[in-house]
């Protein structure tokens, strides 16, 4: 079909991967969004030899430019075929190339767009580069970020001197931007880039042609003196420059209300040219500088009697609001944790958005109640003291629960009091309860051991009425996990309970758990479909023996470590993460000639590379090194397809120079050789762009 495509038609089809968005190209964060690209644009047009014809002028379009290689492949590209370089329409620089950059870009006269860094160090050329901004008459130049700390060299001098004598000169830029980010010049002392090299606000109250200047307003700007001097500067510049616009966008983290000691130090003559971008918002209501926002006329006037679905009977309305509700009151991102402090789930829940719908009228707050109650969540014992007062004037309310978690740690709520609000429950899904025989039997009585999924068996405490954990009557359990800290050794009578089957249980995790209350559990339970294991938390993992009749199946295991004798084990695993901190013991747990699996495929290091308080760097690499070069290799693990490193800390170098200073590049290339893919936590492996 495409074949029968105009060339117009196809030209706009082969824009969208082929274009970079400008929020990507003008992007200014610390971590260039190019460094995380996992693809070439440039695939579409191997299709044919008329999408590459079609698709090249969109392709050279913007370039951007990361490495001498780069730079290196354009200028000879460019040099076969000058034409090429007449469709580059922005370049993005992210260092300095040499002589290769000014050969591509002296045959591209049509360059509107320029971003570079101002990050040069003293072992580069920018010789090429300042012959380049010579060249060029830009129309927008964007500068991206600048070095975290002051550095100062010939090179840099030479680049910036050639930005101030552009900026003079160009005759068609109305629009500069300043990269945003603030460097260090003492310990106290941050700065923006505007402030760092002040030549800039002087080239442009010379420039003859700029109307607006973005920059981000200085956050640290309560040091008198150099604030002083920032207002002076920008107050020359709107003098000279009648007709420039500053806008101002926020910095490390920073609103436009806590930037208002700032910007207020600027004469009242000149505030209405300034203004902060509309995505900006403002803790205070009078802050000018926010854009403003149009107001909507309502066309009716609001009813406080009107009720909704009046001609539907009670139970469709209340169906209908219920589903309203559930939309309403749920987060858009629900929270990794629950920060407590009401009955309901605030994780999932939001409690501005509740307390909204409780005003509106009596239906509404009951169409709420009923939402909100279906994750119950108790922290402490006033908020179930607050709960069980409710329940008293609506003791229907947890009709529809279908999740009930008692996730007081440090004041465990009573198996008692667990009780009383398990009472009332008949449909649960999810739960995470005391493992005493009373609430168990609850469970059983109420029938939600016939819907129970996942269930989460903890007891912090001492209690009498724990003997052992036996699971009858639990036919729909698929996630167990168990967290008991504290008991008296009652297994004996356990030996004498029946063999219980559950056939659906696929997860156990196992947080804490005395070896003898898991080894009765081992004993009066079957498995057959338990897949996978999850003993992260559990940091003494000698129980692993005690699990091996039942874990002959199991395929992805999550451990605090493994020892060399405990490879045997888990002779079915395909997964597996260790979470040790970095140390030692991950070398020489891998390092023993017995450690060795047939069947394993990945291996995650969820460690820390980068732990406190900080060990040698060198030792570091080295030790990582040989785990992943020499204790690792294709004769111990045939299968093994992937190795990724979870560690919150960047895996892959971002730039040319550290590319040349990082290990992780050359131990993915070696790996790779032996078909094992090496992957950060994203699940993106090392490719090299950049040569």
């Amino acid at each position: 079909m495409a074949h029968k495509l105009a060339d117009e038609l196809l030209k706009d089809i082969l824009l969208l991967p082929l274009l970079v968005p400008d929020d990507m190209f003008a992007n200014r964060d610390a971590i260039s969004p190019f460094s995380k690209v996992d693809r070439s644009a440039a695939d579409v047009l191997l299709v044919c030899k008329r999408w590459m014809r079609v698709g090249t002028p969109a392709l050279y379009h913007t370039v951007v430019l990361r490495s001498m290689a780069q730079a290196k492949a354009l200028a000879s590209a460019l040099r076969r075929c000058p034409d090429f370089g007449t469709y580059i329409r922005r370049l993005r620089v992210e260092g300095s190339y040499g002589e290769y950059i000014w050969q591509a870009v002296k045959t591209a006269p049509h360059i509107t767009e320029l971003c570079l860094s101002l990050t040069v160090y003293s072992d580069v050329n920018v010789g090429g580069m300042v012959k380049t901004i010579a060249m060029l008459n830009p129309t927008r130049v964007i500068l991206t970020v600048s070095p975290e700390k002051k550095i100062k060299n010939k090179n840099q001098d030479a680049l910036i001197a050639a930005l101030c004598k552009g900026i003079k000169k160009w005759s068609r830029m109305h629009t500069f931007e300043f990269s945003g980010s603030h460097t260090a010049m003492e310990s106290w002392d941050v700065r923006p880039d505007y402030l760092l090299f002040p030549e800039f606000l002087d080239a442009l109250s010379n420039s003859c042609s700029v109307e607006v200047v973005r920059m981000a307003v200085w956050w640290n700007s309560n040091t008198d003196v150099a604030g002083d001097f920032a207002c002076s500067a920008l107050t020359e510049l709107l003098t000279s420059r009648q007709s420039v616009r500053l806008v101002f966008s926020a910095a490390n983290g920073h609103g436009a209300w806590e930037h208002l000691r700032f910007t207020d130090r600027i004469p009242q003559a000149f505030q209405s040219r300034i203004s902060m971008d509309a995505n900006v918002t403002s803790s205070n209501p009078n802050n000018l500088l926010v854009a403003p926002t149009t107001s909507v006329q309502h066309q009716f006037l609001p009813n406080p009697f009107f009720k909704p679905f009046q001609a539907m009977d009670d139970a469709t309305r209340e169906s209908i609001l219920a589903c309203v509700a559930e939309h309403a009151l749920r987060r858009d991102h629900p929270l990794s944790q629950n920060p407590g402090g009401e009955w309901y789930d605030l994780a999932v829940y939001d409690s501005a958005a509740a307390e909204s719908w409780f005003q509106v009228n009596t239906e509404w707050k009951m169409a709420a109640l009923r939402v909100l109650a279906r994750r119950i969540v108790v922290h402490n014992q006033a908020v179930c003291t607050g709960l069980n007062a409710l329940l008293a004037s609506h003791p229907d309310l947890l009709r529809d629960t279908t999740s009930v978690r008692f996730n007081a740690n440090w004041s465990p709520i009573t198996p008692a009091v667990q009780s009383r609000i398990l009472s009332l429950t008949a449909k649960l899904v999810d739960a995470r309860v005391a493992p005493t025989t009373a609430v168990l039997d609850l469970l059983r009585s109420t029938g939600s051991s016939a819907t129970l999924q996942s269930l989460e068996l903890v007891m912090n405490t001492w209690c009498d009425d724990f003997t052992s954990i036996h699971l009858s009557g639990f036919p729909a359990l698929e996630s167990l996990s168990l967290t008991i800290n504290s008991c008296t050794d009652k297994t004996s009578a356990a030996s004498k309970l029946p063999l219980v089957d559950l056939p659906r249980l696929r997860s156990l995790t196992i947080c804490r758990c005395p070896p003898f209350v898991l080894k009765a559990f081992m004993e009066t339970h079957s498995l057959p479909a338990w897949t996978a294991l999850d003993a992260s938390p559990y940091h003494d993992v000698t129980f692993l023996p005690l699990i091996q009749s039942r874990a002959q199946l199991v395929k992805t295991v999550k451990l605090w470590r493994m020892q060399a004798e405990d490879w045997a084990t888990l002779p079915a695993m395909e997964v597996l993460d260790l979470s040790e901190d970095f140390g030692e013991n991950v070398l020489l747990n891998l390092s023993q000639p017995e450690v060795a699996h047939s069947n394993l495929r990945v291996l995650r290091f969820h460690t820390s590379r980068d732990v406190y308080p900080r060990p040698d760097k060198l030792a570091i690499e080295q030790t990582w090194t040989r785990v992943l070069s020499v204790c690792i290799t294709r004769e111990k693990f045939p299968k093994l397809e992937t190795i990724q490193m979870m560690s919150k800390e960047a895996l892959w170098p971002t730039n040319e120079r550290e590319i040349k200073k990082s290990i992780w590049p050359k131990l993915a290339v070696d790996l790779q050789e032996q078909g094992i893919a090496l992957l950060d936590r994203d699940g993106r492996g090392w490719r090299p762009r950049l040569r």
